[in-house]
């Protein structure tokens, strides 16, 4: 979307726009590898250890910082150590989240949420309105997901889809949803935490299909499955059990899309 608006360049380096990152790990990261989750980046996600990277990242970040110690989280996330060459490999870490955000906020000198709301959210015919969470400062906590209404999620997910993209300059343009479907990094190809089928990440989509189908994961169950060719939407919410187990609606997803039930 800021592509498509001559903002960013998604080959370029993060740190091409956020100049504090000069000098840092992130300086040769591309923005491209950030959107994949692919930067290399030694910082799993970790709620426990609160002496971990992870940890210090989302309250230097303003995420569960009662103390609002530090106004600018590149202060710290500048000093992340990188253990992998960046597009080699998929680990989900919300660092990569909280970059794009504040790359987003640089790029437009705007607050994320009021991007969100004035280029997605009102152009896409929701009943209602979302909320983020307060990551400090007025930042959003942005990797901690956005709370919607079911069916307002569902409009989301039909942004991507023929019958929401009939407007002659769509929300989701034709070359944005082609990088989704096509500019796969195939060194990222994994197993479906869902099935044994092979997925890829793409532009923060946790699993996008060989057949153009993309699917995105919230924390304890909540998911939006896109198949732009069968102009399907499926959207759900849940919550996890008391061990942390989640029900089986992304496996269900996945095969009622790939049925006979909705073909064209």
């Amino acid at each position: 979307m800021l592509e498509n608006r001559g903002l960013i360049n998604s080959e370029n380096t993060i740190s091409t726009y956020l100049n504090e990152l000069s000098g840092s790990g992130w300086e040769e990261i591309t923005i491209q590898n950030i959107l994949d989750m692919a930067s290399g980046i030694d910082c799993p996600v970790d709620f426990e250890n609160m002496d971990a990277c992870f940890a210090k990242s989302i309250i230097a970040y303003g995420i569960f910082n009662f103390n609002q110690q530090l106004e600018n989280p590149l202060d710290y996330l500048r000093t992340i150590e990188f253990s992998k060459k960046q597009g080699t490999v998929f680990e989900y870490s919300d660092i990569n989240t909280m970059m794009l955000t504040m790359l987003v906020e640089k790029v437009t000198n705007e607050r994320f949420i009021k991007f969100v709301e004035r280029d997605i959210w009102q152009k896409i015919g929701v009943e209602n309105d979302a909320i983020f969470q307060d990551g400090g400062y007025g930042r959003a906590a942005s990797p901690l997901g956005m709370n919607s209404t079911l069916r307002d999620l569902a409009r989301f997910g039909l942004a991507f889809s023929p019958s929401g993209r009939t407007d002659a300059n769509p929300t989701i343009s034709d070359r944005f949803l082609n990088e989704i479907q096509n500019n796969l990094n195939k060194d990222l190809k994994t197993r479906s935490w869902f099935s044994d089928e092979e997925r890829f990440n793409s532009y923060q989509w946790d699993e996008v299909y060989e057949d153009g189908d993309f699917y995105k994961h919230g924390h304890g169950g909540q998911g939006l499955y896109v198949s732009p060719s069968e102009d399907l939407v499926i959207a759900f919410f849940g919550m996890a059990g008391k061990d942390v187990t989640e029900h089986w609606l992304p496996t269900i997803s996945r095969q009622l899309a790939t049925s006979e039930i909705f073909k064209n």
